[in-house]
């Protein structure tokens, strides 16, 4: 897509790991992230609620663990129990806002967008990752910070189109985050195939945001990453062996029981060559966004 003048690159973002979709406390214990995230939801419920929810959420495992699990974090005071009910401990959480409010600052401090900033109309920025793990943690990071760039108050419209629902079915994605996004931002989601697990992706969100799959898109039909906000456009093409292994699964699963979310998860660490760029061009993004649109039924727009 060549849209025009000077290119500034970035330096690469192999270090940075803020992803605001993906956000376990301890990544080697997946039960651990699952205790506290339904915690967070439903202080004051037994164990026993406690292990029907995590069942509910298809975490498998027996109610003698996750009493073990309970007792190792109320030893660690990172939960506390009354009366047989369970709530996380706020002196806890109190730490945990500190310590993330530091690190953000500091990470803020040393991750220099300013190009981003300065970018004048028709100019670019290109930013380097290895994986589409690593794209995903640095497009949530461009989107905080264009956000802020966008001009104006209350709702903002964002466009996007991805060739595959790629991150809205990882193991880990996570509805409620994206119900929270909806109340700041109208996001316009289009999907360029029709796949089962494209459509049971449309099915899952299509509550929380305006999501539409089409199998003619005008846009690549793989391996292809398209965000609008405000002036700005931010792009990703994935490295083709990459794309094409996205392909092969979106297309190899038919039914709920050929699903295996692990097979996608481990797509997203396949390394490669990957480029994210950012445009500053109003003409492009209007462009790009009446093509999003006209794809969409029209009971969405304005969603």
């Amino acid at each position: 897509m060549a849209l025009g003048h000077e290119s500034f690159v970035l330096p690469p973002i192999h270090e940075f790991t803020y992803n605001v979709n993906m956000l376990p406390l301890d990544p080697a214990d997946p039960l651990f992230n699952a205790v506290l995230e339904t915690l967070s939801r439903s202080p004051g419920i037994t164990v026993a609620d406690l292990h029907k929810k995590l069942a509910q959420r298809k975490v498998r495992v027996t109610l003698q663990h996750v009493y073990r699990v309970v007792t190792k974090l109320e030893d660690a005071q990172v939960i506390i129990k009354r009366k047989r009910e369970l709530s996380l401990n706020l002196l806890w959480l109190s730490y945990i806002e500190l310590f993330a409010q530091g690190a953000r600052e500091r990470l803020l401090k040393s991750r220099d967008l300013s190009m981003i900033d300065e970018l004048a109309v028709g100019d670019r920025a290109q930013l380097p990752a290895q994986s589409l793990h690593e794209v995903q943690t640095l497009w949530y990071h461009l989107l905080i910070h264009v956000n802020k760039l966008v001009p104006g108050s209350g709702m903002r419209d964002l466009h996007k189109y991805y060739s595959h629902a790629y991150w809205l079915l990882r193991p880990d994605a996570d509805i409620d985050f994206y119900e929270r996004i909806a109340k700041l931002i109208r996001c316009y989601w289009l999907i360029g195939n029709e796949t089962f697990l494209d459509c049971e992706a449309q099915r899952l969100y299509n509550k929380v945001f305006a999501i539409a799959t089409t199998d003619r898109p005008t846009f690549p039909k793989e391996g292809y990453l398209l965000n609008i906000f405000g002036e700005y456009v931010i792009e990703c093409v994935l490295p083709q062996g990459v794309s094409e292994h996205f392909a092969l699964l979106f297309e190899s699963v038919k039914s709920e029981k050929d699903w295996k979310p692990e097979l996608l998860e481990s797509l997203f660490h396949l390394t490669g060559s990957f480029t994210v760029t950012v445009w500053r061009n109003p003409d492009r993004a209007n462009e790009l966004r009446g093509k999003i649109e006209h794809l969409m039924p029209r009971g969405m727009l304005g969603k």
